[in-house]
């Protein structure tokens, strides 16, 4: 007992005018262009964009088919901020997940989070904290027409795809809830009509990263056609830990045994596969189900971050202790370690000590269409179910602050909608949408190592659970009149309701966490919360389409965030039903846009300038000194800008494209935010410990962006052909902490991509090699000042660096 009590007092106290010439120069070739009608008259869908020169077509850009509003148009035509990402550029970037496919997008950002909702989502720098897995990302992010509300998607493998379409701004009309910021829409590739097939294998150098991919389809019988894909990873990582056996500052008896999960991170494999099934006994209906299951394993669940420091500071602290062989800089080096034997023993999801994340996905689609001769009616079921485990050791050479955590989702979706085709000048849209989906999370941090807890016989300070059910609702509709033929007006909204409630318990209480400064709510001590809130989203469009090839359109839109339940470190005495839920956030604004295909097809190019406020802006307030934070609305928020893009064409051989971005994206007001630690009066930080960040910008908003690059084909040797890329792409400095610590910002980085694939004669074998990140940008997506830290100490989570990957691959 005196060890025990010598141990608690040593630990209880704690540190405290370019976009003008580009429309002016479509304008006029819209007035010149007669032929580029004939060049459109045959729809193709997003993977076929690029040359179409096969005898008795047109040569130029082929038409890409979008998905924006619900129903099949042509890019140019629709009324919606959209990007369409191909195969090609895909495969050319090796885009194989989430924040690949964002790096190809203009204002895009994603980013993956080791703990909390697990990802950051991030489009016009409007996104949500990930800290809390209570709350839901603001892009969301749509799986074969599933629309799935978690952030952990993002880990999860990009392969075998159709099309990726990536909508910016406010969606609530055809997106339904938490698309306040935009839409990732992901479609796989369906089943063909004749066998066919391909696999594929590479080798990524820098991480040592082994890869293949793969696909076999065609038809079973006269109407019924499968599709089965897989994709297999192993990486070993890129970031080097070098953290090695340290002794316990606080027990000199106990030896933390340093890196024993790797010396890279983040090492792990992916195992992904997906089979289709699609029937279609008549030209009227069709039936498309598809199963995805995905196997992850990474050796730490922090391992995409590094511990970097301010002020030029050469080691980190940890409790006031320098922890070599860590250093301060962000070199892709860290020295993180696992726990400790002696407080590794039983403890919940700690895999003995040693840091990993285990997660396994399984979604399904199951769309029915039917065409009638005036109206398609099509239903859509989803199902998706996540398990993720995870244990976090030190974030340096101690492992003073660990955690334990299991996360389970369960969601069942369902949307009826019906589309007319009327032969007169009005047609409606219209349907509904319901989601029910579980939730369970389990926590349990261990603080300081401060002694065992004797009911569970493990180090935890507190075990909490976190049940919760979510119902959501909801009712959309739109008509669109064509009040002349080449005048469309679309009026629409969605009525949405959403109702939560969750049980949060803490099964176990250490009785040393209130000597290390933790009043928490009783052991055993249910506290059940509850939260609802409905809103009406209305959308009102109106396009004008000059010629078939051209619209200049004008669009007011309102956005929605579901509110919820927060699902904090820990549950502490003064929590209650009231402070544990927070309210939908809203937005309303508008965009204006102009879009083209010109010189006889060879230009296809947009032009939109947006407007939007965001209001009750759901926020995380974070007490790194109590390891704690709640989320709350606070504040309203402005984003506002213009985006361009184009894709030439000027030799059948030769396309060029690129896009740029200007975003002013700051808050309105946003009083009683929380200070960074550190800050002083005169810094801002105010009595009470919170500061006004009103003008100050969004997080990961950079104010411009742009991308440019191009692909060429060329003759080589014995008949194989050589297709060659290089992507270059730019973005300014930008704010990653939510806090606006300096410490925060990242500087202005470019990123550059190269590929060359060569294809033999007969189109069967091809060679490639990829370099991505050529530059080696290493770029923070979040910062965060951890607990126990110096104030100039930060946690950063950064997206991948640099790339080289030799790929063969084999069609049949």
């Amino acid at each position: 007992m005196n060890e025990i009590a010598s141990r608690v007092a040593m630990r209880s106290v704690l540190p405290s005018a370019a976009l003008i010439s580009l429309f002016s120069m479509g304008a006029a070739a819209a007035q010149t262009d007669q032929t580029a009608q004939a060049a459109q008259t045959t729809p193709a869908s997003a993977t076929d964009t690029g040359s179409t020169t096969a005898p008795g077509t047109v040569p130029g850009l082929a038409e890409v088919v979008v998905t924006a509003r619900l129903i099949k148009e042509s890019l140019v035509h629709a009324p919606v901020a959209v990007v369409a990402i191909t195969p090609r550029q895909l495969q050319l970037n090796d885009a194989t997940d989430l924040q690949k496919i964002g790096e190809l997008s203009p204002q895009v950002m994603i980013g993956t989070y080791g703990t909390g909702s697990g990802a950051v989502l991030t489009i016009r720098g409007i996104s949500s904290n990930p800290t809390d897995a209570g709350l839901d990302p603001s892009v969301l992010v749509v799986v074969d027409g599933v629309p799935v509300s978690n952030g952990s998607i993002v880990t999860s493998s990009v392969f075998d795809m159709q099309e990726v379409q990536v909508m910016s701004g406010p969606q609530a009309l055809f997106f339904g809830k938490n698309s306040p910021a935009g839409v990732i829409s992901l479609t796989t590739a369906d089943p063909t009509r004749t066998l066919q097939g391909y696999v594929q294998a590479g080798y990524e150098l820098v991480a040592r990263e082994e890869f293949g991919e793969g696909a076999i389809s065609g038809p079973i019988t006269d109407t019924l056609g499968a599709r089965l894909a897989f994709r297999v990873d192993h990486t070993e990582g890129w970031l080097r830990n070098i953290a090695g056996p340290a002794t316990d500052p606080l027990d000199p008896s106990v030896t933390f045994p340093g890196a024993i999960q790797g010396s890279r991170e983040p090492g792990g494999h992916n195992y992904a596969g997906r089979l289709t099934l699609s029937w279609q006994p008549s030209d009227t209906f069709q039936a498309k189900l598809k199963v995805n299951l995905d196997d992850q394993w990474v050796n730490d669940v922090i391992g995409y971050s590094e511990e970097y420091c301010t002020g030029g500071a050469t080691s980190p602290l940890e409790l006031g202790i320098p922890t070599p062989p860590a250093d301060c800089q962000k070199n892709m080096t860290k020295a993180s370690t696992a726990q400790a034997p002696e407080f590794a023993a039983n403890f919940p999801y700690g895999n003995g000590g040693v840091p990993y994340a285990l997660s396994n996905i399984t979604l399904a689609s199951l769309n029915l269409t039917k065409t009638f001769d005036e109206v398609s009616l099509t239903s859509v079921t989803g199902y998706y179910n996540q398990t993720h485990s995870a244990y976090q050791g030190g974030f340096g050479p101690f492992a003073l602050l660990t955690d334990g955590d299991h996360r389970h989702f369960d969601v069942l979706t369902e949307e009826l909608r019906a589309n007319t085709h009327l032969s007169g000048p009005v047609n409606f849209m219209g349907g509904l949408y319901f989601e029910h989906s579980n939730r369970e999370w389990f926590n349990a941090p261990d603080i300081l190592n401060a002694a065992p807890d004797p009911s569970v016989n493990n180090y935890s300070t507190a075990e909490l659970m976190a049940y919760g059910k979510d119902k959501y609702y909801s009712a959309f509709g739109q008509v669109r009149w064509d009040i002349i033929p080449s005048v469309e007006l679309a009026a629409g909204a969605r009525y949405s309701h959403d109702a939560r409630n969750s049980s949060l318990v803490n099964l176990t209480v250490n009785p040393v966490a209130s000597a290390i400064g933790l009043d928490l709510y009783p052991k055993g001590e249910v506290l059940p919360v509850t939260s609802g809130s409905h809103n009406v989203s209305p959308e009102v469009t109106l396009a004008w389409h000059p010629k078939p090839t051209a619209t200049v359109y004008a669009a007011f839109k309102r956005g929605f965030q579901a509110g919820g339940i927060s699902n904090p470190a820990f549950l502490y005495s003064y929590n209650n039903a009231q402070n544990m839920q927070f309210g939908p956030e809203t937005t309303q604004g508008f965009e204006v846009g102009y879009k083209a295909t010109v010189l006889e097809n060879r230009l296809r190019f947009d032009l939109n300038a947006y407007r939007y406020t965001y209001h009750d802006l759901q926020v995380i307030s974070q007490n790194a000194q109590f390891f704690t934070f709640l989320i709350s609305n606070a504040g309203a928020a402005r984003t506002q800008g213009a985006q361009a893009s184009f894709e030439w064409q000027p030799l059948d051989q030769l396309d060029l494209r690129g896009n740029v971005g200007y975003n002013d994206a700051y808050y309105l007001s946003y009083k009683g935010a929380e200070c960074y630690p550190g800050q002083t009066a005169a810094q801002g930080c105010g009595a009470d410990g919170t500061q006004d960040l009103s003008g100050a910008p969004l997080t990961r908003a950079p104010k411009v962006t742009f991308n440019v690059g191009g692909d060429y084909k060329t003759k080589f040797v014995y008949g194989w052909t050589a297709d060659w890329s290089l992507n270059a792409a730019y973005s300014s400095s930008y704010q990653a902490g939510t806090d606006n610590a300096a410490g925060g910002i990242q500087p202005a980085y470019w990123r550059l991509n190269a590929a060359v694939r060569f294809l033999s004669p007969d189109g069967n074998f091809a060679f490639s090699v990829i370099g991505r990140d050529l530059t080696n940008s290493y770029y923070l997506i979040t910062s965060d000042n951890g607990p126990l830290r110096a104030n100039n100490d930060y946690l950063g989570f950064f997206d991948r660096p640099r790339e080289v990957i030799l790929q063969a691959e084999y069609h049949f």
